[in-house]
C-alpha cells in the first residue's frame, strides 16, 4: 500500500507533528498485512522522546527518535512482543496533516495516521 502524501520539504515538521495529538496504525505491513493486530491501539509522543501505546487501557512506554538528515524515526518497545514488530528504523516516505508513510529494510512499510 503506497501513501498518496507528499514528502515533506522540512523534515523539522514530523516531530512536532507526531507530538500533537493522539495517533494510530493506519497500515502496517511485514510480509502481509498486519494491520488488524494494531487497529485498537492508539499511541501519544512525547517531547522527551518517550511514547505510549495504549489498547483497552493498558499502556506500555517506548521510545522514539527521529533523524532529519537521514529522515528516520526510529522506534523502540522491549516488552510487548506484538509493538516489538514495530521496532526499527523507519524511512520516512511522505507525510501530511494527519499521516506519515514510512518503510524499513526487509520491504516493512508503516503508515501511523492522527486519530
Amino acid at each position: 500500500m503506497t501513501g498518496s502524501c507528499k514528502k515533506s520539504s522540512n523534515g523539522n515538521d514530523i516531530p512536532q507533528m507526531l507530538e500533537q495529538g493522539t495517533w494510530f496504525v493506519h497500515y502496517f505491513y511485514n510480509g502481509s498485512d498486519q494491520t488488524v493486530a494494531y487497529a485498537a491501539y492508539t499511541f501519544i509522543f512525547s517531547s522527551s522522546g518517550s511514547v505510549t501505546a495504549s489498547l483497552s487501557g493498558a499502556q506500555e512506554a517506548g521510545t522514539w527518535q527521529f533523524i532529519n538528515n537521514g529522515n528516520t524515526l526510529t522506534l523502540q518497545w522491549t516488552i510487548s512482543d506484538i509493538l516489538k514488530d514495530l521496532n526499527n528504523t523507519w524511512t520516512i516516505t511522505g507525510m501530511s496533516g494527519d499521516l506519515i508513510t514510512m518503510t524499513s529494510s526487509g520491504g516493512k512499510e508503516l503508515h501511523f495516521k492522527k486519530a
